[in-house]
């Protein structure tokens, strides 16, 4: 069955994704730091008129400095309060449930080219049967669209496996918010230029700075050993993509 929201997410002329919820007031998510806030009631509208560029003028400093990295001030400048309620913790006497998904986890692929010691997605994983084909993609992104999240955060498994990356993200793109969870081992050029096109925020995942122990942590999966025959640790290969994203 079809869930109706009566509160749709949508994307404001700031480039930021917003969703008005009953319980907590306005749910705000910036690709610019990939951060999700949570705005008083009571700042909801004029919130709304800043991010739609009807004002020039934020509610407070502080959603000027959170909220508005990235297209109302340089990012450098931002300052992001640990509790991500704004206008501060304070105003926010009971804090309830949304009344719909906030975020959705989308496990994209079980193809992952690491064997982490610790990963909590190894059940879900390793099965070639599993892995979806082009029209499951299109369903389930139509099923996740209907729950009206703020957010979806492609993950498996490690995403930049999956040969329908690009379909789903584009057809997420400019309905939710769009995270990406990977270690980054395979990540190209193109990957860059795709989540640059489509507003994606990357998170990369490593355990240590020293390659030995990043390396035992997260080992090369088995049926993978081209990978490990690059000569480059997961460390590098972590490092690396971070250069290339930023």
């Amino acid at each position: 069955m079809a869930i109706v929201a009566t509160h749709k997410t949508r994307r404001t002329k700031s480039g930021l994704f917003v969703k008005p919820d009953r319980n907590i007031g306005l749910l705000v998510h910036s690709p610019f730091t990939g951060l999700n806030y949570a705005v008083h009631q009571s700042y909801q509208d004029s919130t709304l008129k800043w991010l739609e560029k009807r004002t020039r003028q934020a509610p407070s400093d502080a959603f000027r400095f959170t909220l508005g990295a990235g297209w109302a001030i340089d990012k450098s400048e931002a300052r992001h309060s640990p509790q991500h309620l704004l206008p501060s913790a304070s105003d926010f006497s009971l804090l309830q449930g949304a009344d719909t998904p906030i975020l959705i986890n989308w496990f994209l692929t079980g193809r992952c080219p690491l064997a982490c010691v610790y990963c909590y997605a190894e059940d879900l994983m390793r099965r070639e049967e599993l892995e979806p084909a082009l029209p499951d993609i299109e369903q389930y992104a139509e099923t996740i669209l209907e729950l009206n999240p703020l957010v979806v955060v492609l993950t498996g498994g490690d995403p930049l496996f999956s040969p329908h990356l690009s379909k789903a993200i584009k057809l997420l793109s400019g309905k939710v918010g769009i995270v990406l969870d990977t270690s980054g081992f395979t990540l190209t050029s193109g990957h860059v230029k795709l989540f640059k096109d489509y507003g994606v925020s990357v998170r990369i995942s490593f355990d240590s700075e020293r390659p030995a122990v990043n390396q035992r942590q997260r080992p090369f999966y088995r049926e993978y050993p081209q990978l490990a025959r690059k000569g480059v640790t997961t460390t590098e290969a972590a490092v690396d993509a971070l250069c290339k994203c930023l």
